[in-house]
Formats: structure tokens, C-alpha cells, sequence
């Protein structure tokens, strides 16, 4: 199936295996897109140890809350849009896939999330982060010698 912004997987289907997964994600996106406009937020951010009643990660409505020009910031993380599931759309190279995938932290159910390989080019991303009397810094994001395929969210370098 494919949709004006997704190539959506077969289980992800209306007829597919994990349509309701789906279908969970897109809850949690009107929940959170309802609450932040209600509330007049810019940007929102969360803890997968504090998601209580949520049946997945919110993996799928950060990155589209992110794409409509919301901040976010995973597990507190102090880069914006830094992190392996909550990655925004909008340096996507084509059109993002609309999966699901294991992810084995938070005690949830398979989250649905988009993926796509990243654009490359001139990018800077500092972190206030302790890397041991050092910090982390992105200049560059450079295309890969091979494909990426088992990488379940944005496939940059």
C-alpha cells in the first residue's frame, strides 16, 4: 500500500496482522497532538519508564509532531530530535516507510515508526553531554558505503 506521504508495510495494513498497532499509534498521535494544543505547547518531551496506559513507545507521533514543527526530546535527551526511534521525517531522502519493528526496551508493545535513509550534506548537532571531559558533535552526514535496511528508523552517518 502506498499513501500520498507512506509506503505503508503489508502487516500494517487495514487486512494486515499488526493493523492494530497501527491504529494504537495513531491514538497516541491525536492524544499528544490534542494535549499540546490545548495546552498552547511547543514542545513536549517523555521517559519510556513514564508511559503509563500507553500500549507503545510514541515513537510515530514525535517524529509526525516533530515534522508539524514541534520540539521533542527523548528521554530527556537535550538535541531535539537526537535519538533511535524519535527521528523527524523531514531529513527523510524520498518517502518514509511506515513499519513496525521489535524494540526491546520499555516493557511496550512493537512500536510504529517511519524509516527512510537520511539526506546527507552539512549538518550540525552539538550535545551538552559528558562523554568524559569531552563532547559529542555531528558536522557531516555522509552517504554509506552499503544499504541499511535492518537500521529501523533513520539511516544516517
Amino acid at each position: 500500500m502506498v499513501t500520498a506521504n507512506y509506503d505503508v508495510v503489508a502487516d500494517l495494513r487495514l487486512d494486515g496482522a499488526k493493523h492494530a498497532f497501527l491504529r494504537d499509534g495513531a491514538r497516541i498521535e491525536i492524544g499528544l497532538r490534542n494535549f499540546l494544543t490545548a495546552g498552547n505547547f511547543k514542545a513536549f518531551t517523555d521517559t519510556f519508564e513514564d508511559l503509563h496506559g500507553m500500549t507503545q513507545l510514541p515513537g510515530l507521533a514525535a517524529q509526525r509532531l516533530m515534522r508539524d514543527g514541534y520540539g521533542f526530546g527523548a528521554s530527556g535527551d537535550k538535541v531535539l530530535g537526537a535519538h533511535m526511534l524519535e527521528i523527524c521525517e523531514s531529513i527523510a531522502v524520498g518517502k518514509p516507510k511506515l513499519e513496525i519493528h521489535p524494540l526491546g526496551i520499555g516493557g511496550k508493545a512493537d512500536p510504529v515508526r517511519l524509516a527512510f535513509d537520511s539526506q546527507t550534506g552539512i549538518a550540525v548537532c552539538a550535545s551538552i553531554m559528558d562523554m568524559g571531559g569531552r563532547y559529542r558533535l555531528v558536522v557531516d552526514v555522509v552517504p554509506t558505503d552499503e544499504s541499511l535496511p535492518k537500521h529501523p528508523v533513520a539511516r544516517a552517518l
